[in-house]
């Protein structure tokens, strides 16, 4: 499902039994008389016994709309409910009903479409992103059970407008080249606590598998890194969704970042202090051997385990 919404009608048409009319002097006669005869056996009586097999046992009763109805008649909640004015945005969207599945959620607004996944056996909808602060949503669920009518609800309410907003700068341009070995780098207007929410906000999308963590440098600043280098002609695509995240108690973010980058040719350079050489790798291949200086006695160059 995506934000737009993809309706999906899950509707029997109801059948109605046709009784021939009768048009004999004999029915004729017994219709004057309140009930018509067929085969012997009038209308009347079957009303009569239809009306002792509809009562509370287990006997079908029909609905208003004509079709059986043997479960329980679904019942949906959307949160946040209609008419809220202030809803907080990183809660996102929750669509649960007690019965049967959900067959259908669109979610409409003038910002970005909401998509979401279902769990729980097709009872529960969740939105995958925090919602736009400052924003207005209108969200339509309908669900179905076995024997009982689709019923459909509508939840129509607005997001808060923060006190306090803070922004994010990717350090990495629209379109550039870098080395396989470049973090993605990312900086913060204010103070951020609430680390792994903010994390998780985060989404990246690369042309070749890369596995790789992000790391905090402080509470402003936070780099991800390939746990190898990046693989050469890899293109990234990362996209904030940052816009109505709690990043601190009442600190939210206030848009959305996104930014595509590609990462050049390996050259990699290994140094050696022990030999005073270095070796330049360009693609994997040996391309230069230069000599050079690790300091002297009393002033070495550090080497790192």
């Amino acid at each position: 499902m995506d934000g737009k919404g993809d309706v999906a009608d899950c509707g029997a048409t109801p059948t109605m039994a046709m009784i021939p009319r009768e048009n004999s002097a004999e029915g004729r006669r017994s219709r004057r008389a309140g009930a018509v005869t067929i085969g012997g056996v009038t209308l009347a009586l079957l009303a009569l016994l239809a009306t002792a097999c509809s009562g509370g046992g287990a006997g079908a009763h029909l609905t208003g709309n004509g079709g059986a109805a043997t479960g329980t008649q679904p019942k949906i909640t959307i949160t946040p409910g209609n008419g809220t004015k202030a809803a907080d945005p990183s809660a996102g969207i929750t669509v649960t009903t007690t019965a049967g599945t959900l067959t259908n959620v669109s979610v409409h607004t003038s910002g970005p479409a909401v998509p979401g996944t279902l769990s729980n056996g097709g009872k529960t909808w969740r939105s995958q992103w925090a919602l736009e602060v400052s924003q207005s949503y209108t969200v339509t669920a309908t669900a179905s059970q076995s024997g009982a009518r689709p019923i459909t609800t509508t939840s129509a309410f607005q997001t808060l407008t923060p006190g306090q907003t803070f922004q994010t700068q990717i350090f990495e341009g629209y379109n550039q080249a870098y080395g396989v070995g470049m973090p993605i780098l990312l900086s913060f207007s204010q103070p951020i606590t609430n680390k792994a929410v903010v994390e998780r906000s985060l989404q990246l999308t690369t042309s070749t598998p890369v596995v790789g963590a992000w790391y905090w440098d402080g509470s402003q600043k936070l780099a991800f890194r390939p746990r190898d280098y990046w693989p050469s002609g890899t293109t990234v695509s990362f996209t904030g969704h940052l816009n109505g995240v709690e990043g601190a108690p009442g600190l939210y973010g206030a848009h959305t970042l996104t930014q595509t980058f590609t990462i050049g040719p390996s050259v990699i350079a290994v140094g050696n202090t022990g030999t005073h050489r270095t070796q330049i790798y360009y693609d994997g291949q040996l391309k230069y051997d230069w000599p050079i200086s690790s300091g002297k006695p009393g002033d070495d160059t550090p080497i790192s385990s």
